[in-house]
Protein backbone atom coordinates (compact mmCIF):
# COMPACT_ATOMS: atom_id res chain seq x y z
CA UNK A 1 0.00 0.00 0.00
CA UNK A 2 1.75 2.99 -1.41
CA UNK A 3 1.69 6.18 0.78
CA UNK A 4 -0.12 7.69 3.38
CA UNK A 5 -3.30 5.43 4.30
CA UNK A 6 -6.02 8.11 5.94
CA UNK A 7 -9.95 6.17 7.21
CA UNK A 8 -11.38 8.99 4.87
CA UNK A 9 -9.21 8.10 1.89
CA UNK A 10 -9.96 4.24 2.54
CA UNK A 11 -13.52 4.78 2.89
CA UNK A 12 -13.34 6.81 -0.43
CA UNK A 13 -11.38 3.97 -1.81
CA UNK A 14 -14.21 1.53 -0.81
CA UNK A 15 -16.67 3.88 -2.15
CA UNK A 16 -15.15 3.33 -5.75
CA UNK A 17 -14.62 -0.20 -5.36
CA UNK A 18 -19.14 -0.76 -4.46
CA UNK A 19 -19.24 1.50 -7.48
CA UNK A 20 -17.46 -1.00 -9.83
CA UNK A 21 -18.58 -4.24 -8.43
CA UNK A 22 -22.28 -3.09 -7.91
CA UNK A 23 -23.39 -6.18 -10.35
CA UNK A 24 -21.01 -8.35 -9.55
CA UNK A 25 -20.35 -7.99 -5.91
CA UNK A 26 -24.16 -6.78 -4.07
CA UNK A 27 -23.60 -6.93 -0.38
CA UNK A 28 -24.77 -10.00 1.15
CA UNK A 29 -26.68 -10.34 4.39
CA UNK A 30 -25.96 -13.21 6.59
CA UNK A 31 -29.39 -15.14 6.03
CA UNK A 32 -30.38 -17.58 9.07
CA UNK A 33 -31.08 -20.37 6.76
CA UNK A 34 -27.88 -19.82 4.31
CA UNK A 35 -25.35 -18.15 6.03
CA UNK A 36 -24.12 -16.45 2.99
CA UNK A 37 -20.83 -14.22 2.47
CA UNK A 38 -18.76 -12.95 0.23
CA UNK A 39 -14.58 -13.43 0.33
CA UNK A 40 -12.60 -11.24 -1.71
CA UNK A 41 -9.57 -12.59 -2.65
CA UNK A 42 -6.86 -11.48 -4.81
CA UNK A 43 -6.34 -12.58 -8.66
CA UNK A 44 -6.40 -16.31 -8.89
CA UNK A 45 -3.04 -17.51 -7.05
CA UNK A 46 -1.54 -19.88 -4.68
CA UNK A 47 -0.93 -17.62 -2.14
CA UNK A 48 -4.78 -16.76 -1.82
CA UNK A 49 -6.28 -19.85 -2.92
CA UNK A 50 -7.84 -21.44 -0.33
CA UNK A 51 -11.14 -20.12 -0.86
CA UNK A 52 -10.98 -21.92 -4.36
CA UNK A 53 -10.20 -25.31 -2.71
CA UNK A 54 -12.17 -24.96 0.32
CA UNK A 55 -15.11 -24.92 -2.22
CA UNK A 56 -14.18 -27.91 -4.48
CA UNK A 57 -14.09 -29.54 -1.49
CA UNK A 58 -16.79 -28.55 0.00
CA UNK A 59 -15.37 -27.22 3.59
CA UNK A 60 -17.99 -24.17 3.13
CA UNK A 61 -20.54 -26.11 2.62
CA UNK A 62 -19.92 -28.61 5.83
CA UNK A 63 -19.77 -25.59 8.30
CA UNK A 64 -23.19 -23.86 6.93
CA UNK A 65 -21.23 -21.77 4.77
CA UNK A 66 -22.80 -20.18 0.67
CA UNK A 67 -19.40 -18.59 -0.09
CA UNK A 68 -19.12 -15.85 -3.24
CA UNK A 69 -15.32 -15.78 -4.29
CA UNK A 70 -14.58 -12.07 -5.43
CA UNK A 71 -11.36 -11.25 -7.21
CA UNK A 72 -9.62 -7.81 -6.71
CA UNK A 73 -6.55 -6.40 -7.87
CA UNK A 74 -4.70 -6.33 -4.10
CA UNK A 75 -4.42 -6.38 -0.72
CA UNK A 76 -5.12 -2.28 -0.65
CA UNK A 77 -8.63 -2.94 -2.73
CA UNK A 78 -9.73 -5.88 0.13
CA UNK A 79 -9.55 -3.73 2.35
CA UNK A 80 -11.21 -0.57 1.27
CA UNK A 81 -14.15 -3.37 0.26
CA UNK A 82 -14.33 -4.71 3.93
CA UNK A 83 -14.62 -1.12 5.22
CA UNK A 84 -17.06 0.09 3.14
CA UNK A 85 -19.44 -3.19 3.31
CA UNK A 86 -18.85 -5.02 0.08
CA UNK A 87 -17.18 -7.85 1.20
CA UNK A 88 -17.36 -9.69 4.34
CA UNK A 89 -13.92 -11.07 4.40
CA UNK A 90 -10.61 -10.48 2.22
CA UNK A 91 -7.27 -11.20 2.02
CA UNK A 92 -4.25 -9.06 2.36
CA UNK A 93 -0.71 -8.61 2.92
CA UNK A 94 0.42 -8.21 6.83
CA UNK A 95 1.85 -4.80 6.27
CA UNK A 96 -1.23 -3.46 4.64
CA UNK A 97 -3.00 -4.59 7.54
CA UNK A 98 -0.40 -2.89 10.07
CA UNK A 99 -0.78 0.44 8.40
CA UNK A 100 -4.58 -0.03 8.22
CA UNK A 101 -4.29 -0.59 12.04
CA UNK A 102 -1.59 2.40 12.75
CA UNK A 103 -4.11 4.71 11.03
CA UNK A 104 -7.32 3.77 13.09
CA UNK A 105 -8.96 1.91 10.27
CA UNK A 106 -10.30 -1.67 12.78
CA UNK A 107 -9.75 -4.82 10.96
CA UNK A 108 -9.40 -8.26 12.77
CA UNK A 109 -7.54 -11.13 12.07
CA UNK A 110 -9.30 -14.51 11.38
CA UNK A 111 -7.16 -16.68 10.26
CA UNK A 112 -3.61 -16.97 8.95
CA UNK A 113 -3.02 -17.35 4.74
CA UNK A 114 0.29 -18.30 2.86
CA UNK A 115 3.15 -18.67 5.58
CA UNK A 116 6.68 -17.36 4.71
CA UNK A 117 8.66 -20.72 6.13
CA UNK A 118 12.83 -20.59 5.73
CA UNK A 119 12.67 -24.25 4.76
CA UNK A 120 10.38 -24.27 1.61
CA UNK A 121 9.84 -20.65 0.84
CA UNK A 122 7.69 -19.53 -1.86
CA UNK A 123 7.68 -15.83 -1.75
CA UNK A 124 10.53 -12.39 -1.43
CA UNK A 125 12.38 -14.58 -3.90
CA UNK A 126 15.38 -11.90 -5.05
CA UNK A 127 16.46 -12.60 -8.47
CA UNK A 128 18.89 -11.18 -11.17
CA UNK A 129 19.79 -12.42 -14.75
CA UNK A 130 22.31 -15.38 -14.32
CA UNK A 131 24.70 -13.57 -16.59
CA UNK A 132 24.50 -10.53 -13.71
CA UNK A 133 27.76 -8.94 -11.97
CA UNK A 134 25.29 -8.69 -9.08
CA UNK A 135 25.87 -11.26 -6.23
CA UNK A 136 25.47 -9.73 -3.31
CA UNK A 137 23.44 -7.11 -1.27
CA UNK A 138 25.99 -4.87 -1.60
CA UNK A 139 25.82 -5.30 -5.25
CA UNK A 140 22.48 -3.33 -5.32
CA UNK A 141 23.78 -0.07 -4.73
CA UNK A 142 21.94 2.23 -7.07
CA UNK A 143 20.09 -0.52 -8.99
CA UNK A 144 16.51 -0.81 -10.19
CA UNK A 145 14.55 -3.69 -8.31
CA UNK A 146 11.10 -4.65 -8.90
CA UNK A 147 8.30 -5.23 -6.30
CA UNK A 148 4.57 -6.17 -6.49
CA UNK A 149 3.45 -3.38 -4.52
CA UNK A 150 5.50 -0.36 -2.52
CA UNK A 151 5.91 0.45 0.71
CA UNK A 152 4.70 -3.24 0.96
CA UNK A 153 5.76 -6.65 2.12
CA UNK A 154 7.82 -7.57 -0.79
CA UNK A 155 9.87 -4.46 -0.45
CA UNK A 156 10.00 -4.36 3.30
CA UNK A 157 10.78 -7.66 3.39
CA UNK A 158 13.81 -6.45 0.14
CA UNK A 159 15.32 -3.47 2.53
CA UNK A 160 15.45 -5.63 5.22
CA UNK A 161 17.60 -8.00 3.63
CA UNK A 162 19.49 -5.55 1.77
CA UNK A 163 20.48 -3.81 4.84
CA UNK A 164 20.95 -7.04 7.47
CA UNK A 165 23.20 -8.19 4.66
CA UNK A 166 25.99 -5.51 4.14
CA UNK A 167 24.17 -2.99 1.56
CA UNK A 168 22.31 -0.16 2.26
CA UNK A 169 18.28 -0.29 0.66
CA UNK A 170 18.08 3.56 0.72
CA UNK A 171 20.64 3.44 -2.29
CA UNK A 172 18.08 1.12 -4.09
CA UNK A 173 15.15 2.65 -6.42
CA UNK A 174 12.02 0.05 -6.12
CA UNK A 175 9.52 -0.21 -8.76
CA UNK A 176 5.92 -1.76 -8.87
CA UNK A 177 5.89 -4.59 -11.23
CA UNK A 178 3.25 -7.36 -11.53
CA UNK A 179 4.59 -10.31 -10.52
CA UNK A 180 4.02 -12.16 -13.65
CA UNK A 181 6.23 -9.94 -15.76
CA UNK A 182 9.17 -9.80 -13.59
CA UNK A 183 10.92 -13.27 -15.19
CA UNK A 184 10.59 -11.22 -18.94
CA UNK A 185 11.40 -7.94 -17.23
CA UNK A 186 15.19 -9.40 -15.55
CA UNK A 187 15.81 -10.80 -18.71
CA UNK A 188 15.34 -7.80 -20.60
CA UNK A 189 17.25 -5.84 -18.05
CA UNK A 190 14.39 -3.42 -17.61
CA UNK A 191 15.46 -3.92 -13.82
CA UNK A 192 18.26 -5.11 -12.34
CA UNK A 193 16.54 -7.83 -9.90
CA UNK A 194 12.94 -8.53 -9.05
CA UNK A 195 11.45 -9.91 -5.26
CA UNK A 196 9.78 -12.51 -7.11
CA UNK A 197 6.70 -15.24 -6.05
CA UNK A 198 7.88 -19.00 -6.90
CA UNK A 199 4.61 -19.49 -8.90
CA UNK A 200 5.85 -16.72 -11.64
CA UNK A 201 8.66 -18.55 -12.64
CA UNK A 202 8.59 -22.20 -13.98
CA UNK A 203 12.34 -22.55 -14.40
CA UNK A 204 12.49 -21.96 -10.58
CA UNK A 205 15.17 -24.16 -9.55
CA UNK A 206 15.87 -26.24 -13.02
CA UNK A 207 19.09 -26.93 -14.68
CA UNK A 208 18.21 -24.33 -17.91
CA UNK A 209 16.82 -21.49 -15.74
CA UNK A 210 17.83 -18.21 -16.90
CA UNK A 211 17.54 -16.25 -13.74
CA UNK A 212 20.34 -16.52 -10.45
CA UNK A 213 18.98 -16.78 -6.86
CA UNK A 214 20.66 -14.21 -4.17
CA UNK A 215 18.93 -15.53 -1.43
CA UNK A 216 16.96 -18.06 -0.04
CA UNK A 217 14.29 -15.55 0.79
CA UNK A 218 14.23 -12.02 1.61
CA UNK A 219 11.65 -12.97 4.10
CA UNK A 220 13.75 -14.65 6.51
CA UNK A 221 14.92 -11.46 7.11
CA UNK A 222 11.75 -10.51 8.55
CA UNK A 223 11.31 -13.90 10.38
CA UNK A 224 12.17 -17.23 9.20
CA UNK A 225 8.62 -18.25 9.83
CA UNK A 226 5.90 -15.93 9.80
CA UNK A 227 2.74 -15.00 7.98
CA UNK A 228 3.00 -12.64 4.94
CA UNK A 229 -0.72 -12.54 4.40
CA UNK A 230 -3.92 -13.45 6.49
CA UNK A 231 -7.64 -13.59 6.01
CA UNK A 232 -9.68 -10.43 7.96
CA UNK A 233 -13.20 -8.95 8.27
CA UNK A 234 -14.05 -5.91 10.75
CA UNK A 235 -15.30 -5.99 14.13
CA UNK A 236 -18.68 -4.63 13.05
CA UNK A 237 -19.29 -7.74 10.68
CA UNK A 238 -17.81 -10.15 13.42
CA UNK A 239 -20.52 -8.61 16.23
CA UNK A 240 -23.03 -9.36 13.34
CA UNK A 241 -22.66 -12.23 12.25
CA UNK A 242 -20.25 -14.28 14.65
CA UNK A 243 -21.21 -17.78 14.17
CA UNK A 244 -20.25 -17.75 9.91
CA UNK A 245 -16.87 -15.98 11.90
CA UNK A 246 -16.30 -19.44 13.51
CA UNK A 247 -17.05 -21.35 10.61
CA UNK A 248 -15.06 -19.59 8.10
CA UNK A 249 -12.36 -19.63 10.56
CA UNK A 250 -13.22 -23.54 10.88
CA UNK A 251 -13.38 -24.02 6.92
CA UNK A 252 -9.80 -22.48 6.82
CA UNK A 253 -8.44 -24.32 9.44
CA UNK A 254 -9.75 -27.90 7.70
CA UNK A 255 -8.25 -26.44 3.76
CA UNK A 256 -4.85 -25.67 5.30
CA UNK A 257 -4.73 -29.22 6.52
CA UNK A 258 -5.86 -30.53 3.16
CA UNK A 259 -4.36 -28.70 0.72
CA UNK A 260 -0.71 -29.02 2.78
CA UNK A 261 -1.05 -32.64 2.50
CA UNK A 262 -2.77 -32.36 -1.49
CA UNK A 263 -0.76 -30.31 -3.58
CA UNK A 264 -1.11 -32.29 -6.73
CA UNK A 265 -5.57 -32.07 -6.36
CA UNK A 266 -4.68 -28.44 -5.62
CA UNK A 267 -2.84 -27.79 -9.01
CA UNK A 268 -5.71 -29.01 -10.87
CA UNK A 269 -8.30 -26.90 -8.72
CA UNK A 270 -5.88 -23.56 -9.02
CA UNK A 271 -5.66 -24.31 -13.01
CA UNK A 272 -9.17 -23.68 -13.53
CA UNK A 273 -8.97 -20.16 -12.83
CA UNK A 274 -5.67 -19.48 -14.30
CA UNK A 275 -3.74 -19.70 -17.34
CA UNK A 276 -1.35 -21.65 -16.31
CA UNK A 277 -1.53 -25.52 -16.54
CA UNK A 278 -1.14 -28.40 -14.13
CA UNK A 279 2.08 -29.08 -15.24
CA UNK A 280 3.29 -25.55 -14.81
CA UNK A 281 1.68 -25.09 -11.36
CA UNK A 282 2.84 -28.68 -10.30
CA UNK A 283 6.78 -27.94 -11.55
CA UNK A 284 6.89 -24.39 -8.84
CA UNK A 285 7.69 -24.49 -5.39
CA UNK A 286 4.05 -24.52 -3.55
CA UNK A 287 2.37 -22.50 -0.90
CA UNK A 288 2.58 -23.75 2.59
CA UNK A 289 -0.70 -22.75 4.21
CA UNK A 290 -1.15 -21.56 8.26
CA UNK A 291 -3.58 -23.47 10.84
CA UNK A 292 -4.18 -21.41 14.06
CA UNK A 293 -3.81 -17.64 14.19
CA UNK A 294 -1.20 -16.74 16.96
CA UNK A 295 0.48 -13.38 17.77
CA UNK A 296 3.83 -15.08 17.05
CA UNK A 297 3.02 -15.30 13.33
CA UNK A 298 2.54 -11.78 12.27
CA UNK A 299 4.37 -9.66 15.33
CA UNK A 300 7.40 -9.90 12.96
CA UNK A 301 5.40 -8.29 10.20
CA UNK A 302 4.01 -5.39 12.07
CA UNK A 303 7.78 -4.62 13.65
CA UNK A 304 9.38 -4.23 10.02
CA UNK A 305 6.65 -1.74 9.14
CA UNK A 306 7.39 0.11 12.46
CA UNK A 307 11.13 -0.26 11.59
CA UNK A 308 10.87 1.19 8.22
CA UNK A 309 8.34 3.84 8.95
CA UNK A 310 4.71 2.86 7.54
CA UNK A 311 3.54 3.16 11.16
CA UNK A 312 4.45 4.92 13.79
CA UNK A 313 5.45 2.75 16.42
CA UNK A 314 5.03 -1.05 17.19
CA UNK A 315 1.89 -2.66 18.78
CA UNK A 316 1.18 -6.01 20.53
CA UNK A 317 -0.28 -8.37 17.46
CA UNK A 318 -3.01 -9.44 19.63
CA UNK A 319 -4.07 -6.49 19.08
CA UNK A 320 -5.58 -7.21 15.83
CA UNK A 321 -6.37 -11.01 15.71
CA UNK A 322 -10.36 -11.31 16.65
CA UNK A 323 -11.08 -13.32 19.97
CA UNK A 324 -12.81 -16.60 19.13
CA UNK A 325 -12.66 -18.47 22.17
CA UNK A 326 -10.62 -21.92 21.81
CA UNK A 327 -9.93 -21.24 17.78
CA UNK A 328 -6.88 -19.54 18.28
CA UNK A 329 -4.97 -21.76 20.63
Amino acid sequence: MSGGLSRNSLLSSAAGVLASLAVALPRVALAQSGQRLTVGVLPPADISGEPYYAESQGFFRTQGLDVSIQPLANGSATIAAVAGGTLDIAYSNMLSMAIAHGRGIDMLILAPANLHVREAPTTGILAVNRSSAIFSAKDLTGKLVAVEGLNNVAEISARSWIDKNGGDSQTVKFVELAGATMPAAILANRVDAAVMNAIYDTTFGKRDDPLRRLCTSTFDAISTRWAPSVWFTSPQWIAQHPSAALAFVRAMRTTADWANKNQSATAEVLARYTQQTVSDIQSTRRVTYGGAMTPELIQPGIDAAAHYGLIKTSFPASDMIANLGDLHR
